[in-house]
């Protein structure tokens, strides 16, 4: 038996965490400032060196390292430009996203400490930051929340109803704030994924199903702008290999971000009652990644439900050809 949609397609929250974990991703290296083909340099090769060629080294380091997904050393070089010029607000900027990818409760709160020392509040960088820092702060109190409501969390609360409803008022607060800051990003640069990408998840979160579906199209538009940008750069002459292997990594990362932003708007026309949009969406993914098991389980439900029920097996029958080989006959997807 096919089993319920809600134990398929993500929530409309997960999905945005998702997407958030994704956007901190998507050219990170890029959206601070750009940096040199080279690697990071040895720590002992600043001898000599003034303060400034100092900064500059430990700069070009700090967005490599991050490049390559290494966001203890980013951060290791942040702090030492900051050790040099504390107010330096490339390295705070640079030092509260190490914070704010690293994502804990204590990291989101340096972060935001980061942020708010930055004197150029304007700057869209900062505000897209800031506003992902603060969007998950709302989501660890709508843990807490949930945690209290099903009895997985304790607390002291004379009446633990009131403390879930106080703690789920506290996160709307924080998606708010979240969402006027990613406002003001985009206000500050026209077409910014990481702003737009921000209003799409922090719409849903305040329950703005439309609003949030009309960003993600919009964020796609922007990916494939970016996607084309690409191509070109990959069809010029004379690229060097490096050069190469990062268009072909930024390629695939963006086809996974539009994934995601998809899997997002099928999950919310699903919830509008919109199966054959959904439908639609699901489509497009499985011709983006034809191997994405999970989106032709979804596309089995959602063909279940609307009563195709040919379709729904054919669906049915690609995903197992997929997931069987390598999955147990106790899995409950199986």
């Amino acid at each position: 038996m096919i089993q319920p949609l809600r134990r398929l397609l993500p929530s409309a929250r997960s999905a945005a965490t998702i997407l958030t974990a994704s956007a901190l991703c998507f050219g990170a290296a890029s959206t601070l400032v750009s940096c040199s083909s080279s690697g990071p340099r040895r720590a002992g090769d600043d001898l000599g060196l003034t303060d400034e060629e100092k900064l500059g080294l430990f700069l070009e380091n700090a967005l490599r390292y991050i490049d390559l997904g290494d966001i203890d050393r980013a951060q290791v070089q942040a702090r030492n430009g900051l050790a040099i010029d504390p107010k330096n607000e490339r390295f705070l900027l640079i030092f509260g996203r190490c914070n704010l990818m690293r994502g804990n409760a204590q990291d989101i709160q340096v972060a935001i400490d980061a942020f708010s020392r930055i004197k150029d509040k304007d700057d869209f960088r900062v505000q897209a930051s800031w506003g992902a820092a603060v969007e998950r702060l709302g989501m660890f109190y709508e843990e807490a929340a949930d945690g209290i409501r099903s009895g997985d969390r304790s607390t002291s609360a004379p009446d633990p109803e009131a403390r879930a409803i106080e703690l789920h008022e506290q996160a709307v607060g924080y998606w708010e704030e979240a969402y006027s800051r990613f406002q003001r990003s985009l206000a500050a640069r026209s077409g910014d994924n990481e702003a737009i990408n921000g209003l799409l998840r922090t719409s849903a979160l305040l329950g703005r199903p439309q609003e949030s579906i009309s960003h993600a199209r919009d964020l796609i538009k922007s990916i494939h702008s970016t996607q084309r940008l690409v191509r070109e750069q990959l069809d010029a002459t004379g690229i060097t290999a490096e050069k190469e292997e990062r268009l072909f990594k930024s390629r695939t990362s963006n086809t996974d971000f539009e994934v995601k932003t998809r899997l997002h708007i099928a999950t919310l026309l699903r919830t509008e009652g919109n199966l054959g949009g959904a439908i639609d969406e699901l489509d497009q993914i499985i011709a983006l990644d034809p191997y994405l098991a999970q989106a032709h389980s979804q596309k089995a439900q959602l063909l279940f439900e609307s009563g195709d029920f040919v379709k729904a097996r054919a669906s049915v029958t690609r995903f197992l050809e997929m997931r069987a080989p390598t999955s147990s006959v106790t899995d409950p997807e199986i």
